[in-house]
């Protein structure tokens, strides 16, 4: 495995230590000073603690292309409390509502959701290794998405999801078109660079590489943020989809 610094992660080496910085405890605060505004007391307080989690998802995968197991396990253990909870309470839109009165038919119902989310995503990584026999979506976006859809409905699942790959796509590609301007312009086929010649393809790398050539996205950065935006819009919005399911 590639680390952003360009150094190999061998196999069962010692992961490096994950340093949250002073920037992740400003968004950490601000996020929940935002949700205090926006929710009520108690699913304030979830939200909350859904946020802190993925605050270290972000900050781990896009350091080390890594997504905590400890992180993932606490959202899921976060989303069944919350769907216990709100079916119990009989409160808010969140995971649960409409299953029936009782805080364990919420939690049965959110229980088939992660493992739906789980499953659809599993599919998709076992997809592509079949077409193009190579690994294209790590085990941890897998559990993580399984995570996830705790929280969220088969509809917002989906959301979240597409929401994610745009936001992964759009970076990736104003990253290329960012690193491309300052390589300099190209000629006859080739890019200049500090008085060089450089032919294209050739000894330049356009982000960290996976050993089988292809640019690794930490997409749990983009999915873990997507997948708390949509649960927080359908909390305060409980009408928000409008005509939507």
């Amino acid at each position: 495995m590639a680390l952003p610094d360009g150094t190999a992660l061998e196999v069962g080496a010692a992961e490096p230590p994950l340093r949250l910085r002073t920037v992740d405890a400003v968004v950490s605060a601000l996020g929940l000073i935002a949700l205090a505004a926006l929710l009520p007391p108690m699913a304030a307080l979830f939200a909350g603690a859904f946020w802190l989690l993925v605050v270290v998802v972000v900050r781990s995968d896009l350091d080390r292309y890594l997504i905590p197991d400890a992180a993932s396990l606490g959202i899921a253990a976060l989303g069944l409390a919350q769907a216990w909870w709100a079916g119990g309470a009989g409160v808010g839109a969140g995971v649960g509502a409409g299953v029936g009165a009782g805080g364990w038919e919420a939690v049965a119902w959110a229980l088939a959701q992660g493992l739906g989310a789980g499953a659809a995503v599993y599919a998709v990584r076992t997809g592509y290794r079949w077409l193009r026999g190579q690994e294209g979506i790590g085990f941890g976006d897998v559990k993580l998405a399984a995570a996830l859809g705790l929280w969220l409905d088969p509809f917002a699942q989906a959301l979240a999801l597409q929401l994610a790959a745009m936001a992964a796509l759009g970076v990736v590609l104003a990253a290329r078109a960012l690193e491309r301007r300052a390589q300099g312009p190209a000629k006859d086929g080739a890019r200049v660079e500090d008085g060089a010649r450089v032919e294209d393809g050739a000894g330049v790398e356009d982000g960290p590489e996976s050993p089988h050539g292809m640019t690794m996205v930490p997409f749990g950065a983009f999915l873990a943020p997507a997948g708390f935006a949509v649960h927080v819009w359908a909390q305060a919005v409980p009408d928000g989809w409008g005509t939507w399911p």
